[in-house]
């Protein structure tokens, strides 16, 4: 099994620039040696004048909800998260085409003038381990809808859309699985 200790992250947007497109909900599992030890889903109020394109709304069935933190909120959460990952392990920060979260968590730090977000500088990204995949023919892609069948034998939850929370959470099912895969 692996030791695997980091925050799965997933975040749904109103567009597809991160300097410009506005913040919808943030999923994060925290995984400490391999077992999830917490799991947020976090709503965010759109700060004004940012990307808010309707088909990004329709997708992630975002509507007003009157309980929503605020784009600060998430940067302080995330940066204590990552401050409580075990000591006696290497972190990472996991996900499906992790880059693109960080873009949009570091273009949040910068629009709110705060410090960055100091999240593992290791990725593990699910993408990307399945790249062998791809390349052997055993999955036609590497969209999560494609690798959660091909490498965990399940289907995806009907929420899989909708919820940055599924998503974290399949993220980081495939990461581990696809380690001890290549590990053995």
């Amino acid at each position: 099994m692996t030791t695997l200790t980091g925050l799965a992250i997933d975040v749904e947007t109103g567009g597809l620039d991160p300097d410009t497109c506005a913040l919808l909900r943030v999923g994060v599992v925290e995984v400490h040696h391999g077992r999830v030890v917490d799991e947020h889903d976090w709503r965010v109020m759109p700060a004004p004048g940012l990307d808010m394109d309707p088909e990004a709304l329709r997708i992630n069935r975002w509507a007003p909800y009157p309980y929503a933190m605020f784009e600060r909120d998430v940067i302080h959460l995330l940066s204590l998260l990552a401050k409580r990952l075990p000591d006696d392990t290497p972190h990472a920060t996991i996900g499906h085409n992790v880059a693109w979260d960080i873009a949009v968590l570091r273009a949040l730090t910068r629009r709110n003038r705060c410090p960055t977000i100091t999240l593992p500088h290791r990725f593990a990204d699910s993408a990307v381990l399945a790249l062998p995949l791809q390349l052997s023919g055993e999955i036609q892609s590497r969209r999560l809808d494609d690798l959660v069948p091909a490498v965990l034998g399940r289907p995806r939850s009907p929420e899989a859309h909708m919820s940055p929370l599924v998503d974290a959470h399949d993220s980081l099912d495939v990461v581990m699985a696809l380690c001890e895969r290549y590990i053995r």
